[in-house]
Order: C-alpha cells, then sequence, then structure tokens
C-alpha cells in the first residue's frame, strides 16, 4: 500500500502540484506550474535512473514467450520437468 501511495504522491495524486492549496493562491496558474515542472524535470535522466533500477537491458532485442513466464518470475529449474 506504501507503493501505492509514493507513486500516486509522485504523479497526479492528491498531493500533486495541481492540487495544493499553495499553488493556487500568489503562485500562479497549476498549469503554468506544470509547464515549468516539465521543463525542469530530466525526464531523460529519470528514465535511465528507472532502467537501471528495474535491470532493464536496452542491449538486447529481447522476446519473451509466455510459455517461459513462470520459469523467469520464479527463477524455476529446467532439469526437474
Amino acid at each position: 500500500m506504501r507503493i501505492l501511495r509514493l507513486i500516486e504522491n509522485m504523479t497526479m495524486g492528491r498531493n500533486a502540484v495541481g492540487y495544493l492549496t499553495e499553488s493556487m493562491h500568489g503562485a500562479g496558474s497549476p498549469q503554468a506550474q506544470r509547464i515549468q515542472i516539465a521543463r525542469q524535470m530530466q525526464l531523460g535522466y529519470k528514465k535511465r535512473l528507472a532502467k537501471d533500477l528495474a535491470k532493464v537491458q536496452e542491449d538486447g532485442d529481447e522476446t519473451l514467450e509466455n510459455a517461459d513466464y513462470f520459469k523467469r518470475v520464479f527463477k524455476l529449474d529446467n532439469s526437474k520437468e
């Protein structure tokens, strides 16, 4: 549940810029804030960081089959079949 709250707060959840009270008073419009945040958020860097944390490899053109899903997820040993 905590990870879902983290994702909610990092995206457009209840604590996002557009919904906070201080965003509505004296700090410009929420849309202007979103534009400025989008300019400074370094999306490419964050994508690379997320791929690195998830250990996603970009080199290979790996096609995965559904038959191997449980073997990959649960790291089943093929010799016991």
